[in-house]
This record gives structure tokens, C-alpha cells and sequence, in this order.
């Protein structure tokens, strides 16, 4: 194994992977990377090609291949790492467009939302959580930690454009009873369910990047595919789910700056700012 040249990844060498497909790569180029992983497409001598992933916490993806069952899920093989932490998958290429691609209206965007969640729910085996906020005492715990995490950085000065006002304000909206009123349909949901995430071949369509599945109200997901494919989902679905999607929003930066990755912390306190204006 190597290190990668910019982040604390460390990937397979050719012939650690050659020694897995039974096959010579031909061809090695990164399909996307930035701190937390690195996807690479592979292409072996025969014409095939595959996806590597290397990935460190908080990922819970590799646990997710090994027990989950479903058609709309890749075939996908672990590599046994010896680094704590960190995880590698070997899955093949889909060569189908992306979701976000397709010229589709917000109608059959929400048509869509509603059967992938539908195949979602259905996937089978014992299926890890990134985070549960299915009930609202679940959400309290979540926004407790927030809070706490937020107020640490701001009185140690890591963030600076986040106010104590912005805190307070987070802390009134967590506990509203617009965002308390969505916890009453918990689900198994993708997390991140972008247009990105999503391939289409025909009828049929493959989900990819189970990172951080959550369990949590059902309409999170489909929010979150709206918004990724240019949709406002403000007048489409319950205010407290676009309310809750942009508290994850922030949740996911806050524990970026502290944890994952401290080096963009200037850059997350912004977003954790405009984030708070956006919320009303």
C-alpha cells in the first residue's frame, strides 16, 4: 500500500489489485477525492473496468456492502485493510448515465423519490446507521451535541463569522414543533441522495455512495434529491424537513471542523453562517 500524495489515505499498489481481479490494469485514473476517500477508475487488459474506493471514518460503507441485499445495489467486494479506520471496496463499472443528466420535471422527480425510497426500505440484512434521528428524542440528543460542538468552536475562535445569537437561533428552530412534527415516519434512508448517486439504465436504476446512511424521516432523502437536481423543495414538502435538511447540512460541517478534516474550518464556519440565514 501507498500513501496518497495530498490526504491520510493510504491505497493498494497495481499489483495488490492485480492480484485480486486476476487481471493486468492497463489504465489507473481518479474518478473523485478529497479528504475522506478516493474513488479510482481501474481498466484491466481484457476491456473491463472497476471502481476502487479507499476511505477512512466516519464511512460506515464497507459494513453496509457486507450485509445489505438488493437489486438496486452494486455488486461489491471488501479488501481487508490493516489500517484502523480505514476501508477499501472493489465494485464494477456502471455504465449508465447519472440522474443528473436527465432533463426530468419536478413531478417525476418526486415520482422518482418516492420509488427509490420504496426500494430502499426494502433492502435486506442487518443495515449500519451513519446517524439515527428517527424520533425526536433521538433528535434532541443530535441537536444537544451540535450545539455544544458550535459553541466550542466559536469560544476557541476555529470559527469566527458564527455568532452566539446564530447558536441561539439554531437551538429555538431545533426544538420547534415544525422540525418535531417530522419525526412521526422513520425510515432507512440513503443520506445523500443526489442526482450524482443515482444511475439510470432504462427502467432500472443502481444507488451509489452509502457512506452515511441515516435512519430518520422518510421525505429527508427525497428533499435532498430535489435539491441536488436544481428543484426548490421549499412548496413541494414539509417546511420541517427542508428545516431538518439544513441542520444535517450544518451538523456534517460542524463535525468536519472538529474531527475529519480541521484545515477548512474557515471555509465551514462560512457555510455554517449562510446556512443560519437561510433558516427561518
Amino acid at each position: 500500500m501507498h500513501k496518497h500524495p495530498y490526504f491520510q489515505l493510504y491505497l493498494h499498489s497495481n499489483a495488490e489489485l492485480e492480484s485480486l481481479l486476476h487481471d493486468k490494469i492497463v489504465e489507473r485514473s481518479s474518478l473523485h477525492e478529497w479528504p475522506l476517500s478516493s474513488v479510482e477508475l481501474l481498466k484491466t487488459a481484457p476491456g473491463q473496468r472497476w471502481v476502487y474506493k479507499s476511505q477512512t471514518r466516519p464511512s460506515v460503507e464497507a459494513k453496509f456492502y457486507e450485509n445489505a441485499s438488493s437489486p438496486i445495489l452494486l455488486s461489491c467486494t471488501r479488501i481487508e485493510s490493516p489500517l484502523p479506520g480505514h476501508s477499501h471496496l472493489l465494485l464494477p463499472y456502471f455504465a449508465a448515465p447519472q440522474l443528473e443528466a436527465k432533463q426530468l420535471t419536478v413531478q417525476e422527480v418526486l415520482s422518482l423519490g418516492q420509488e427509490l425510497h420504496s426500494e430502499i426500505s426494502a433492502i435486506q440484512g442487518d443495515l449500519p446507521v451513519y446517524l439515527d434521528i428517527g424520533t425526536a428524542e433521538r433528535w434532541h440528543e443530535q441537536l444537544a451535541t451540535l450545539l455544544k460542538e458550535l459553541e466550542y468552536l466559536r469560544s476557541r475562535e476555529i470559527f469566527q463569522f458564527l455568532s452566539l445569537e446564530d447558536i441561539r437561533k439554531l437551538d429555538k428552530l431545533g426544538q420547534s414543533q415544525e422540525i418535531l412534527s417530522t419525526f412521526d415516519s422513520p425510515a432507512y434512508l440513503h443520506g445523500d441522495l443526489s442526482g450524482k448517486n443515482v444511475f439510470v439504465s432504462g427502467e432500472n436504476f443502481k444507488v451509489i455512495d452509502w457512506q452515511r446512511p441515516l435512519r430518520g424521516p422518510i421525505d429527508l432523502d427525497r428533499a435532498i434529491l430535489l435539491t441536488s437536481l436544481g428543484f426548490n423543495p421549499a412548496n413541494l414538502l414539509n417546511p420541517g424537513i427542508i428545516k431538518l435538511m439544513l441542520f444535517l447540512h450544518i451538523r456534517w460541517l460542524s463535525e468536519c471542523a472538529l474531527r475529519w478534516f480541521p484545515e477548512g474550518s474557515k471555509h465551514y464556519d462560512q457555510q455554517i453562517k449562510e446556512l443560519c440565514q437561510k433558516l427561518k
